[in-house]
């Protein structure tokens, strides 16, 4: 968590997405910028 939010406040546009467990999670550009998304309706 400590380097994510490193990357999120270093001042750049960083966007980080990653899929997990059915959910594609989207972090960016700003720390507080999360978006969920369901990718798998099963779950």
């Amino acid at each position: 968590p400590e380097a994510l939010a490193a990357v999120l406040e270093s001042g750049g546009n960083a966007l980080v997405g990653f899929e997990y467990e059915g959910y594609r999670v989207v972090i960016g550009p700003g720390p507080d910028d999360v978006a969920v998304e369901v990718i798998d309706e099963k779950r």
